[in-house]
């Protein structure tokens, strides 16, 4: 016994004592817009963009976190350095169109779920991940929410194996065609509501490279995220902190 006490202390050292507190030092986060209009015609930053997340409004500059893949392509080409990266992880959005930042909106819109859900699943919360192609850096990031680093589960947050013992479906990767919506339908059908669907990455929310097959994503038409967490890939502070918020746990 106390040969495994021994093992297990340097693990002790490892988890996040305050979670909530945590910076994700390092981390290419929240892109940033300087208030300061564009020149005219200028539109450097645009064809850069691999996502498309880029858009000229008038004289300003708004961002698709949505789409963003993070790669600060556009950083170099901007002649007015009007774009940076900050080290801010909390991206989660309730809505689509709350991921969309410029002048006017700084940083991605938070929404709460449901009251009905919160009562139901604020104490424990079981998700599914469905990984649809792509790079698997997401996925990657979502398990290591489940570490001993982040341990998610001291809030009875958890990963499932089977998607019929889940609350929600975490998905992540590029919907291409007709087989990842086939799929996906089969598994969303098959969890038991009331339940959440999460998408994750800028392939699942916007397509991301793959913007330019956005007709394949049905599925998302029909059934909009309860939350959406950009990122290529999102911290797993990220993911944690989304849910959460929308859980409504301080």
């Amino acid at each position: 016994m106390l040969t495994t006490l021994r093992n297990l202390r340097p693990l002790s050292r490892r988890a996040l004592p305050d979670l909530r507190a945590a910076e994700a030092a390092g981390f290419c986060g929240l892109p940033v817009l300087q208030d300061r209009e564009c020149p005219p015609g200028c539109g450097a930053c645009l064809p850069v963009c691999p996502g498309g997340a880029l858009a000229r409004t008038g004289a300003a500059i708004a961002l698709d976190l949505g789409r963003c893949v993070f790669c600060r392509e556009c950083v170099a080409a901007c002649p007015e350095g009007k774009v940076r990266f900050s080290s801010e992880h909390r991206l989660a959005s309730g809505t689509r169109s709350g991921l969309v930042i410029g002048p006017e909106r700084r940083a991605p819109t938070p929404t709460a779920a449901s009251a009905a859900f919160r009562r139901l699943y604020g104490r424990s919360l079981k998700l599914h991940r469905l990984v649809l192609g792509g790079c698997d850096g997401c996925d990657r990031e979502l398990r290591a929410c489940a570490d001993g680093h982040f341990d998610m589960g001291r809030w009875g947050i958890d990963w499932v194996d089977e998607a019929r013992d889940a609350d929600g479906l975490v998905v992540s990767g590029p919907l291409v065609d007709d087989d990842d919506d086939a799929r996906l339908r089969r598994t969303w059908a098959a969890i038991a509501g009331p339940k959440v669907l999460v998408a994750v990455g800028a392939c699942a929310i916007g397509g991301g490279p793959h913007h330019d097959l956005a007709d394949a994503r049905g599925f998302f038409r029909e059934h909009a995220p309860d939350l959406f967490l950009p990122g290529c890939p999102p911290h797993p502070l990220a993911f944690i902190h989304g849910v959460l918020d929308s859980l409504g746990v301080a």
